[in-house]
Parts: C-alpha cells; sequence; structure tokens
C-alpha cells in the first residue's frame, strides 16, 4: 500500500503503478476517485474500481472507461433490505435507482409458485413482476408458461420496486 497523492502521475509511474493488476480508488472525494481511476487506466493499470459516494455518478464513472463503480451506500441498502426482507429471499439486487428489484428466491412447498407451470403461478403475482430465470440442482432452465416450478428451485424475479413487499408476501 502506498500513501502519497494520488493524483501525482510521476509519483505514480515511479512506484511502477502502471505493473499493479488493480487499482481501487477509495478516497472520500467522488472526483478524485474518478480522477485517480483515469490516470491509472492512462498509465496502463489494466483494471480500476473507484468507491463513488453520489450513486448516480455510478454509470458516469464507468461510460468514461472506470471497470467499476462501487457505491457502498447503494450497497448497504442492497443488504439491509435483503436481511429485512427475511424468508426464503437469498439475494436482491435495486437496479434503475432503486425503481425496480432483481429478487433471487429458493421456492419452497408452501409457495404459490411450487409444483404449477408459470403461466399459472404468474397470475398470482402481484403487477408486472417477471420470473426471469430458474436454476434446478445447479442447472438452467429457461422460464417458459408451460415450465413448472419445483420445491429447492431458485427463481428470479423482476419487479418494480413498489410492488415487492406484495410478491415476497405471495411467493
Amino acid at each position: 500500500m502506498l500513501e502519497h497523492d494520488a493524483t501525482d502521475v510521476d509519483f505514480l509511474v515511479g512506484e511502477h503503478v502502471d505493473r499493479a493488476d488493480a487499482v481501487i480508488a477509495a478516497t472520500d472525494s467522488d472526483e478524485k476517485n474518478l480522477l485517480i481511476s483515469l490516470l491509472a487506466k492512462n498509465i496502463g493499470v489494466q483494471r480500476t474500481v473507484a468507491v463513488v459516494e453520489q450513486g448516480d455518478y455510478a454509470d458516469l464513472f464507468e461510460t468514461v472507461g472506470i471497470d467499476a463503480a462501487v457505491s457502498p451506500r447503494e450497497i448497504t441498502a442492497e443488504e439491509i433490505v435483503r436481511f429485512t426482507q427475511g424468508g426464503q429471499i437469498q439475494n436482491l439486487s435495486l437496479i434503475e435507482g432503486r425503481q425496480a428489484e432483481v429478487l433471487e428466491i429458493r421456492v419452497d412447498k408452501a409457495s404459490v409458485l411450487s409444483g404449477r407451470p408459470i403461466r399459472e403461478s404468474a397470475a398470482d403475482l402481484p403487477g408486472d413482476a417477471v420470473i426471469g430465470a430458474i436454476t434446478r440442482n445447479q442447472q438452467f432452465v429457461v422460464p417458459r408458461g408451460d415450465t413448472v416450478i419445483e420445491a429447492g428451485d431458485h427463481v428470479v424475479v423482476f419487479a418494480a420496486a413498489d410492488i415487492i413487499s406484495a410478491v415476497t408476501d405471495v411467493v
């Protein structure tokens, strides 16, 4: 680990940062993290990761060439929501500025999804919730109208954020 002004290109080159596998910019400034990451890319670092406090900057960072923009606030929000949902939800991601969510649900025997074709069980899902993927015994199953979801399956559901609690109540 180096401790110096990371925007000093001469220092970065002198310390052979260009040979690093990755550079992670994690200062208290989004702007500085962007600058550090761009400088690292410019001197030849293959992968850059920048911490972004202002979540809506993440897309901008990635658009200009940063490999990954990580928002601790967004990650924390996802973990809190996942923790508070309880039940069968194993994973949850917030997308499009929290307008939509992607849930991974482990289906149990009591679920309205279990033992029924998707075309039937989809009618019991609220709003525009969509079953996007199924894994069964670690194998991908293409979800079609006649696909029967079984207890133990992992189902990925896409839904608007405002109906997530209704979706989790049903499944």
